[in-house]
C-alpha cells in the first residue's frame, strides 16, 4: 500500500468528492476534522466494500479508480494486471535517417522530404485501462481470518502463504489487512463479522484472535 505521505492532498480530496458525487455510496465520506491517514482509510474502505458488493458492475469515475489503484499498488507489483492500471508503453525510438549529400539542384526535393519527416507522428501511448482488483475482499479476508484462527503462523508466514494462493495480488494488500487487524482503531476492517482484534505472541510472533 502506498505510503500516506506520498499521496497528493489535492488529488485525494478531488477523488473523494468524485466518489461522493458518483451516487454509488449510501453514506458519503465526511473528511471534515479527519487526518489525511483517516481520509485514505475511509476512501479505500468504501471502494473495497463497493467492489465486494457490485464486482464487475461497478462503474466509478476515472480519478477515483486511478487513485485507488495507486494507493493499493506495491512498488514491486505496479502494473502487474491485478490492481493496477496497465502501464503506458513508451514510444519506440525513431531512427534518424542517414545524412546524404544533396546537390544544389535538389533543394526543392530536400525541402519536401523535410516536411514529410516532420509530419511523421510519434507512436501513440496505450490508454490507461480502468481495472479494479480481480480478487475482491470477500475472498481475501475470509482466507486471512482462517489462517489467523489456526494460531500457528507469524504475519510473514501468512503473507507468504497468501502470495502463493493469490499471485495476482500485491503482498502489501495482505500485510495491510493484517496490520489493520492488529490496530486498536482499524481492527474491524479485517474481521467485520465477529469484530475480533489480532493478538501477537511477544515470544513466537504467532498471530491469534483475542477471545
Amino acid at each position: 500500500m502506498l505510503a500516506v505521505e506520498l499521496i497528493d492532498n489535492a488529488e485525494l480530496k478531488a477523488a473523494i468528492k468524485s466518489l461522493n458525487d458518483s451516487g454509488e455510496l449510501e453514506e458519503k465520506i465526511k473528511i471534515s476534522g479527519k487526518t489525511k491517514e483517516e481520509q485514505v482509510k475511509l476512501f479505500v474502505q468504501k471502494i473495497s466494500e463497493l467492489v465486494e458488493e457490485e464486482g464487475e458492475d461497478l462503474d466509478l469515475p476515472d480519478d477515483v479508480v486511478i487513485l485507488f489503484n495507486l494507493i493499493m499498488a506495491d512498488e514491486e507489483d505496479t502494473g502487474d494486471g491485478a490492481i493496477d492500471p496497465e502501464p503506458i508503453q513508451e514510444p519506440e525510438e525513431v531512427q534518424e535517417p542517414e545524412e546524404v549529400p544533396v546537390k544544389k539542384e535538389t533543394k526543392k526535393e530536400t525541402k519536401k522530404e523535410t516536411k514529410k519527416e516532420t509530419k511523421k507522428e510519434e507512436p501513440k501511448a496505450e490508454p490507461v485501462q480502468r481495472n479494479l482488483p480481480l480478487v475482491p475482499p470477500s475472498v481475501i479476508r475470509p482466507r486471512l481470518i482462517e489462517l489467523v484462527e489456526e494460531g500457528k503462523y507469524t504475519q510473514a508466514e501468512i503473507v507468504a502463504i497468501m502470495c502463493v494462493e493469490f499471485p495476482e495480488k500485491a503482498k502489501s494488500t495482505f500485510a495491510t489487512y493484517l496490520n489493520d487487524g492488529r490496530s486498536e482503531k482499524y481492527f474491524k476492517n479485517l474481521d467485520k463479522e465477529k469484530e475480533r482484534k489480532i493478538l501477537v505472541d511477544p515470544k513466537t510472533k504467532i498471530l491469534t484472535f483475542e477471545g
